[in-house]
């Protein structure tokens, strides 16, 4: 493996995200790992996966180490050039992990969180031992820091609106009040040590560090709250992300804003997707944002309504497909979380050689009026990619330049739920709708604008689907019907009907994936049972195995070699299996390919697989022919 795309940002706390940079790295939190990108090839990832729930981060300013907390309050301190390697790991809270701040020497580390009776403390970096701890909290401390330069001094805000300066080691209090005109969301340092502002319900009050006096407060530009603020290196300008959809530039001598960053879409500007919920300054100058739909955002100074766009998904890969016909190939990927529904485009890095739609490099997010909810089937050809939506609409993109893909046609109106969908040469594509007595397959067709045509009733509840290359067979899979055999319906298919050739007696378990091998000669089927079954065409679609069981959970998705002489099929027991047709009986196990569970699988070439995971990431594997 090693190429991930697409982890996006994740809401982890009352609407932040955990975010943050050093001169040649940024980080933040995902769903369940942490997402690591240098500012110089910014499309391109490592991953650490130590934590199940991480909800903290900060990169050391004096080495090349990363300090991490979760959800069960365990603070983990690793390397950044290799995440293999941890230094320390320890719990300190019994509830999360909210903020952690790094001494500027690198020697000690500021956790805030939720304790039982403190909520922050001092520990040493390396050995995790007790420096000191910051009582007097009543409640969790929502966000700390240390102070970048000598004499060392300490911030912290909770949410009983107390906010304390202390200095040390060793630990003394010096200053504390009520913050009685701002819910604090974050406070942090200046660089040049001079001051630390809070920030959150709208505001941002400025205080001296040395005196805790309050020295200045911003304007109220924002007009919903601010989530998240970060510094510029030389200390006087700052940046501010809210959920009004904006990124704001400051200038802190004139406490006036020099730029505001918009970020919407054609929802217009009352769409959440693009609330913006982290924030970090490299120190290198670079300025980066987080969208509550998983983009992350570098900001261009000068050109506030030019940022560049990485895309992430918002939830678990739901859908994958490979545009084959573009040169290279490019994979799309669907994902639905938050009320937010996201279709991303993917390609290796090293394919790329130009920067294309509203992403850098390997990553776009296509446009225009897509999926509103859940894809439960894609399909792509010939410069096209269809989704369907259990909004009940059929979307169509035109993918033919994939440096300008967009939807340009949405059909709704579709019985719900809906099913899977096939696409067949011509703009033909096949679609399976409806449930209980109301389902039937459909043809949608490029020259009727894709609008419904030929529909035909059927007997059962369609789950899966799949179509040959020929585009003149169709295979359907029934969804659960108790106490009976679950079957596979074969058709033969054109651009104006569908007509049932056959029906491949199956077993008592779902076939929640279909797949045709190149030449059609075999369909591979996936069941809820850990069962791969290959259906050969010349036999009247009879089995070449049965119990044919190496998986250890449901069988997910399949995917065939262009050679057509192997299948790979995955399962929620994150395992790849690769099935050779003359060596049925002794499968090629891959265990626990990816650290989380794996929900698509796609061939981008013959040496490279694509899985998708339920954490929102795409992954490449190298494959090759002695499998």
């Amino acid at each position: 493996m090693r190429e991930l795309f697409g982890a996006a940002p994740k809401t982890l706390r009352a609407g932040t995200v955990m975010m943050d940079a050093n001169a040649t790295h940024f980080a933040y939190c995902s769903t369940d790992h942490i997402v690591i990108r240098s500012f110089e090839k910014p499309h391109q990832v490592s991953v650490f996966r130590g934590h199940q729930k991480p909800t903290a981060l900060r990169l050391c300013p004096s080495a090349p180490l990363v300090a991490s907390g979760d959800q069960d309050g365990t603070v983990k301190v690793w390397n950044l050039e290799d995440p293999s390697i941890i230094r320390y790991e320890g719990q300190k809270f019994s509830g999360k992990i909210s903020d952690i701040s790094w001494s500027a020497d690198g020697q000690r580390l500021l956790i805030c969180g939720k304790g039982r009776s403190v909520h922050a403390l001092v520990i040493m970096a390396d050995g995790g031992s007790m420096v000191g701890e910051l009582k007097g909290f009543t409640a969790e401390v929502v966000s700390g820091d240390f102070r970048p330069s000598r004499p060392f001094k300490m911030v912290c805000a909770s949410e009983d609106r107390q906010v304390g300066l202390w200095k040390g080691p060793p630990i003394k209090e010096e200053w504390r009040a009520l913050a009685t005109d701002v819910l604090v969301r974050m406070t942090r340092f200046s660089p040049d040590g001079k001051f630390f502002i809070l920030a959150g319900m709208g505001k941002m009050i400025g205080y001296d560090a040395d005196s805790g006096e309050r020295a200045f407060e911003l304007p109220a530009e924002h007009k919903g709250a601010i989530q998240a603020i970060a510094w510029s290196p030389d200390s006087k300008q700052l940046i501010s992300a809210a959920t009004d959809q904006t990124v704001k530039l400051w200038d802190i001598a004139t406490a006036a804003v020099i730029e505001t960053f918009t970020f919407t879409d054609c929802e217009g500007p009352d769409s959440i997707a693009f609330q913006q919920l982290g924030a970090c300054w490299g120190a290198g100058g670079q300025m980066v944002s987080c969208s509550l739909n998983g983009n992350v955002n570098l900001l261009n100074p000068g050109q506030p309504n030019n940022a560049t766009v990485i895309a992430g998904l918002a939830g678990n890969v739901e859908q994958m497909a490979v545009d084959l016909n573009a040169s290279p190939p490019v994979v799309y990927a669907s994902g639905a979380s938050d009320g937010v529904c996201k279709v991303v485009g993917y390609r290796p890095a090293e394919t790329v050689d130009h920067l294309y739609c509203d992403g850098t490099g390997a990553i776009c997010t296509i446009p225009g009026v897509g999926p509103d909810r859940s894809v439960s089937g894609m399909s792509c050809r010939e410069g096209l990619l269809v989704t369907i939506s259990m909004d009940g609409c059929l979307c169509v993109a035109d993918v033919t330049d994939p440096g300008a893909p967009k939807f340009v046609t949405q059909v709704g109106g579709l019985d719900v739920p809906t099913g899977q969908c096939a696409l067949g040469p011509g703009g033909v594509c096949y679609v399976a709708t409806g449930a209980q007595g109301g389902s039937a397959l459909s043809i949608h067709s490029a020259e009727a604008s894709f609008e419904k045509g030929f529909s035909l009733s059927v007997g059962y509840d369609p789950l899966s689907m799949a179509i040959d290359t020929e585009g003149t067979t169709l295979a359907v899979s029934q969804d659960l019907v108790r106490n009976s055999k679950q079957h596979v319906y074969v058709y033969a298919v054109t651009a104006g009907s569908i007509e049932q050739s056959h029906v491949i007696d199956g077993t008592r378990h779902i076939a929640r994936a279909l797949a045709f091998s190149p030449d059609g000669s075999f369909l591979a089927a996936g069941d809820d049972n850990k069962e791969v079954r290959f259906y050969n065409k010349d036999k009247e679609w009879a089995p070449e195995v049965e119990d044919y069981i190496f998986h250890g959970g449901r069988v997910m998705d399949l995917a065939w070699h262009p050679s057509g002489d192997r299948c790979v099929s995955i399962a929620l027991d994150k395992g790849v299996l690769v099935h050779k047709l003359d060596k049925l009986n002794r499968p090629a196990i891959f265990q626990r390919a990816t650290p989380s569970g794996i929900t698509r699988v796609e061939f981008f070439n013959e040496d490279l697989l694509v899985l998708g995971g339920v954490d929102g990431t795409v992954c490449t594997f190298e494959f090759t022919k002695n499998q």
